[in-house]
């Protein structure tokens, strides 16, 4: 027991910044994955890419239960302070550090961490950069290896700065 405790603190430790990208999503293909809005995958009905490759609730959850019970004291605090309250599983969603709308692997759990909905550093606020990395992505405005630096830890935040 004390072996598996050890060995899933290790793993949520070294996921803890790590970051993948989708080896299926490159340069020359977002227009055919990433950018498809009729996307099929195993004969389903046509949708987005996002929605085909996204993994179900009963893969993510596990994961999410096992951050959320990870979390450092440093970080309870401190999302204690942006929510006025100590948070609870609900106030969290299983972020991907590369969108899977931007090239991020969807599955992949170095590419998957806890992120609180609020705050400046919050899910809201990525979502919205999420939202513009792909409009540019899509449009061919943005270098899809430069869009890749923008999901470094925070990075998000200024990527498309003077872009």
């Amino acid at each position: 027991m004390k072996h598996t405790i050890l060995f899933v603190a290790l793993l949520w430790s070294m996921l803890a910044h790590a970051q993948l990208a989708n080896p299926d999503v490159t340069a020359d293909n977002l227009q055919a994955t990433i950018c498809n809005a009729q996307y099929v995958v195993n004969g389903r009905k046509p949708t987005t890419f996002s929605q085909a490759v996204r993994p179900p609730t009963s893969y993510t959850n596990p994961i999410k239960i096992g951050l959320f019970g990870n979390r450092s004291a440093a970080t309870i605090k401190a999302h204690t302070k942006i929510l006025g309250r100590e948070p609870i599983m609900s106030d969290y969603e299983l972020d991907h550090w590369i969108p899977i709308s931007d090239g991020g692997h969807p599955k992949d759990p170095r590419n998957l961490k806890l992120q609180l909905w609020q705050g400046p550093s919050g899910a809201s606020q990525k979502d919205i950069v999420e939202a513009e990395v792909h409009r540019r992505l899509c449009k061919g405005t943005l270098d899809y290896t430069y869009s890749l630096t923008c999901w470094k830890g925070n990075a998000w935040k200024s990527c498309l700065i003077g872009k």
